[in-house]
C-alpha cells in the first residue's frame, strides 16, 4: 500500500530543536516555518496548548488515519484560494510555528498522537485538527493539536497566555 504524506503544524515541543522533536519528528521530509490565528497558553505543567478560532477549523482528526489523510488532501483542493483569516479583533494572534511534513503518518502519527494526549474516541488534552497555515510555499492544509473544546474551560484554568513557545519571561 503507497503511504501518503500529512502536514502537521507544530507551536511548541515538537518544533525542530525542541524536546519531542527528534523523538518523533526527526525523520520529517519537511520542516518549514509557518502561522496560523490562534492563542497561546502555558498550562501549569509548563508545555504550551493551542486555541484556535471555531471558524479556522477544517474538520477534527479521528482514529482512521488513511481517512484523515484523504480528508486532509480533499480539504487541500477546496481550499486552495481561500483567503487566510486576518485578525478577529484584538482576541487571536498570529501564532508562529512549523509545519512538517509527515512521509508516513501510519507509522508517526499513532506516536504523535499519543504524546500529545489525544484519543479521538475519549477524554483528551488536545483534539487534533485540520487547520489553513501560512507558510513560505503559500497556504495549506495541516493537523494541528488544539484545546479539546469540550473542556476549555477546565483545560485553560490556571494557564498563562504566552505570545510565543518557548515563553520569553
Amino acid at each position: 500500500m503507497k503511504q501518503t504524506s500529512i502536514n502537521l503544524f507544530v507551536y511548541g515541543t515538537l518544533k525542530k530543536c525542541h524536546p519531542a522533536h527528534d523523538r518523533f519528528c526527526r525523520n520529517a521530509a519537511l520542516v518549514s516555518p509557518a502561522r496560523l490565528r490562534g492563542r497561546l497558553y502555558l498550562l501549569p505543567e509548563g508545555y504550551p496548548i493551542l486555541e484556535v478560532p471555531q471558524e479556522d477549523i477544517l474538520a477534527f482528526g479521528s482514529g482512521d488515519i488513511p481517512k484523515d489523510t484523504a480528508l486532509e488532501k480533499q480539504m487541500a483542493g477546496l481550499c486552495s484560494g481561500k483567503p487566510f483569516s486576518q485578525g478577529a479583533g484584538a482576541e487571536w494572534q498570529e501564532i508562529l510555528g512549523e509545519i512538517l511534513r509527515l512521509e508516513n503518518p501510519l507509522e508517526t502519527l499513532p506516536d504523535i498522537d499519543e504524546y500529545e494526549n489525544f484519543s479521538p474516541s475519549g477524554n483528551s488534552l488536545y483534539q487534533r485538527a485540520l487547520v489553513l497555515v501560512d507558510s513560505p510555499a503559500g497556504r495549506k492544509t495541516a493537523w494541528t493539536y488544539v484545546v479539546a473544546g469540550d473542556s476549555k474551560k477546565d483545560q485553560l484554568r490556571g494557564a498563562r497566555f504566552i505570545s510565543v513557545w518557548p515563553p520569553q519571561d
